[in-house]
Formats: C-alpha cells, sequence, structure tokens
C-alpha cells in the first residue's frame, strides 16, 4: 500500500500534536489542538458546493479551514483533522513537508490517516473499550454496540471508530501470533529460549 512508506512520519506528526495538547485518551479537544497550533483559521460555512465537505485556503498568512455547516458535527471534526493533516504533512505548516506530495488520492488518504489517527489513536480506541474486551482479543465482526461505544467514547463517526477497530483487532492479531510463534520455538528448542533469557538478563 502506497500509504505504508510515510507511516512513520504521520504518526509522528500526530504524536506531536498529542504532546502539544497532553492528550491522554477520551474525546480528543480539537479546539485545545488549534490554540497550540497557530496559524489555523476554522470557519463553518454555508457557501461550500455541495457534496464538498471542506477545504484550505492561504489567508493573512493562515491556514483558513472552511467546513460545511451541513455535516454532522463528528464529521466536522473530522474534516478540520483532516485539514490540519495537510497543512502539517504536505504544505510545510509548523516545518518542513514531512510528506512530498505526490498523486492526489495518495495524498487524501495520508491526510485522513492522520486525522484517524489524531482524533482516534489505537492507543486512545483501546483504552475506551468496555471492560469486557479488555481482555479478549477483538473479533473481524465487530458488534455494532461495541462499535456504538467506542465511537461516542472518543467522539468520532461509527465509521471513523470501525476503522480503527479493525485496525487494533489487526494489531492485536498479529501480536497473538507472534507469542504463539514464540511459544512454539521454545517448546521446540528450550536451549535457544534459556539462552534468550540470559540475553536478556531475566
Amino acid at each position: 500500500m502506497q500509504l505504508l512508506p510515510h507511516l512513520n512520519s504521520i504518526i509522528s506528526a500526530v504524536d506531536e500534536v498529542h504532546r502539544r495538547v497532553g492528550h491522554a485518551g477520551g474525546c480528543f479537544d480539537l479546539r485545545a489542538a488549534l490554540g497550540h497550533l497557530p496559524g489555523f483559521l476554522v470557519d463553518v460555512v454555508d457557501w461550500l458546493p455541495a457534496g464538498t465537505r471542506g477545504a484550505m485556503t492561504r489567508r493573512d498568512g493562515c491556514f483558513a479551514i472552511a467546513v460545511s455547516r451541513a455535516l454532522p458535527r463528528v464529521a466536522r471534526r473530522f474534516t478540520v483533522a483532516h485539514e490540519i493533516g495537510h497543512a502539517l504533512l504536505h504544505h510545510g505548516h509548523l516545518g518542513r513537508c514531512r510528506v512530498s506530495p505526490r498523486a492526489e488520492p495518495l495524498v487524501e488518504r495520508q491526510a485522513s490517516f492522520f486525522a484517524a489517527e489524531l482524533l482516534a489513536p489505537l492507543w486512545a480506541v483501546e483504552r475506551a473499550l468496555p471492560a469486557e474486551w479488555r481482555a479478549r482479543p477483538l473479533p473481524s465482526r465487530l458488534p455494532a454496540a461495541l462499535v456504538a461505544e467506542v465511537a461516542s467514547a472518543v467522539d468520532v463517526s461509527r465509521t471513523v471508530a470501525r476503522i480503527q477497530l479493525e485496525a487494533l483487532g489487526a494489531v492485536q492479531r498479529t501480536q497473538a501470533g507472534r507469542a504463539e510463534g514464540c511459544a512454539a520455538s521454545e517448546r521446540r528448542h528450550p536451549e535457544n529460549a534459556r539462552d534468550e533469557r540470559f540475553n536478556r538478563g531475566s
């Protein structure tokens, strides 16, 4: 997938914003983020063309983000985060461009990935899981009630919540597979496992 070569750069940009805001989970304070990221103006408007969620222009040295009033509130939050992603990743705001602009579809996917990770990072999604889901891996087919509860906890749409939960589940399955592989290796080669524990100082 084309997004992957720049994944670390995007995550780094997200982490920097979280650090500035002091985000510790739950609903990400987008207003506070804009206060910590100088050079942004946000307006909720009625004049965008039908089907256009938002747009960003330069105005008086700032990035002016226009968001459609017709959008639900969570969609407006995502659109603002998406445009912030463009500014930080592709337009060099607050530093050099972290991701070189390429084909339009890739640029849009990168900004959407930034927005999802800004509003609902996987670690925050994991913390938002109900208690009964924290001790077991997420299933491939997510219950609608779980998606709705997490969406409410981190204040994103159910679509974004589902995408992030699916990503979290994939991470969990990968980690479980690696753990099982290590355990199987130890059973086949106990002497290697012993040496590895010595190397770790355990």
